[in-house]
């Protein structure tokens, strides 16, 4: 499973559906299955914040926002003190995310971008779920996410960052090599999940072994 997770407004669902594009592309340089694309936006209220995940993790999927999304945006854009994802269920969620060889990536942007692009969406009659303040707020916590800044997200894991400095809404030309870099990553765990399958043995093998 491969998970981006961000703002409103920084691309997420291009970069997603760029990735997606690619990886079914090149299945000879990645050396996996076809991967498809999924989406999360409102969640509903009967939500459980650790069940309700379970069956949408899968290996061949991209994923576009998942449940870091929880963690910013109650707090941002909730005002609630705590979340609803509990330490506990992000760990064991962790857990399961990585025995399904996944890669989480962050996407956060300039305030100068998002405005630029908060406001070129409106000009288009597309309604946002949040004010363009709200998705200021959001961007500066999957900063703080990024830098592990909050005692209760410490054991949020990211593997890849990306920062979209312009503010105009294009993604740089250094993408390309980026995503490939993701994209491979995300190829040798998968890869490396299957190969400790079909010999018989477990991702959460012994940490020591003694020699034989």
């Amino acid at each position: 499973m491969l998970i981006l997770e961000g703002p409103d407004c920084v691309g997420k669902t291009t970069l997603a559906k760029a990735l997606l594009k690619q990886w079914n592309s090149d299945p000879r340089r990645y050396g996996c299955w076809p991967a498809i694309y999924q989406a999360f936006s409102r969640l509903p209220d009967n939500w459980h914040h650790y069940k309700s995940y379970l069956p949408y993790i899968t290996r061949g999927t991209i994923q576009d926002r998942f449940h870091l999304s929880e963690l910013v945006y109650s707090f941002a854009c909730r005002g609630e003190k705590l979340s609803k994802l509990t330490p506990e269920w992000l760990r064991l969620l962790e857990a399961r995310l990585t025995l399904a060889g996944s890669v989480t990536v962050v996407v956060t942007a300039t305030n100068e971008r998002i405005e630029y692009e908060y406001e070129r969406q409106a000009a288009a009659g597309k309604v946002e779920m949040f004010t363009k303040g709200q998705v200021i707020v959001v961007n500066d916590g999957y900063k703080q996410l990024v830098a592990q800044e909050r005692p209760d997200w410490l054991e949020a894991k990211i593997d890849f960052h990306y920062h979209l400095d312009a503010d105009e809404g294009k993604w740089p030309s250094d993408s390309v090599t980026w995503m490939d870099q993701v994209l491979t990553e995300w190829s040798r765990r998968l890869g490396m999940l299957y190969s400790l399958e079909l010999s018989g043995q477990s991702f959460f093998g012994p940490c020591n072994k003694e020699a034989e």
